[in-house]
């Protein structure tokens, strides 16, 4: 089950997976109470991927309002669904919880150089929070927890 509001993205993406057996797409906002029919079967989920955020600055910088509160106020919410439903949770980061690194290339611990207050803040804070978020959960033993710090990728033209 897809949930998407297709701010960022086209219908389209989903061509693939469309007609195949257990597939649905429901268009929705991550943001806010979850449409019926994902609450309604999310106990027969085996896993949960979060991958909601604006990927490009462009993309982002538009509604960095929407942009950061997408981390902060929904990834609890989904982190509990994974816990009651007993199924594994990944959380696609970014790079961009590193902000504007000092060294090239970034080591595992680096903590990273981070403006809380630029123009790119609602992207970094944001994952920086669900991150959080997640490994709480996951150190405290309520849930199987991945975080994917995603970096570099090439977004293919999303016809947006």
């Amino acid at each position: 089950m897809c949930l998407d509001n297709l701010q960022t993205s086209n219908r389209s993406n989903l061509n693939a997976l469309e007609g195949r057996t257990g597939f649905e797409f429901v268009r929705g906002d991550i943001i806010g109470e979850l449409p019926v029919t994902i609450r309604d079967r999310a106990h027969r989920f085996k896993q949960i991927y979060n991958c909601a955020c604006a990927v490009m600055p462009p993309h982002y910088q538009v509604h960095p309002q929407h942009m950061i509160i997408t981390g902060m106020v929904t990834t609890s919410p989904r982190l509990q669904l994974a816990s009651r439903a007993g199924a594994p949770f990944l959380l696609a980061s970014t790079s961009e919880t590193h902000g504007d690194p000092e060294m090239h290339p970034r080591r595992e611990d680096y903590r990273g150089w981070v403006s809380c207050t630029g123009p790119r803040a609602c992207q970094d804070e944001d994952k920086r929070a669900a991150e959080a978020l997640a490994c709480d959960l996951c150190r405290t033993a309520r849930a199987e927890v991945h975080v994917a710090r995603i970096f570099n990728t090439d977004e293919p033209d999303a016809g947006g």
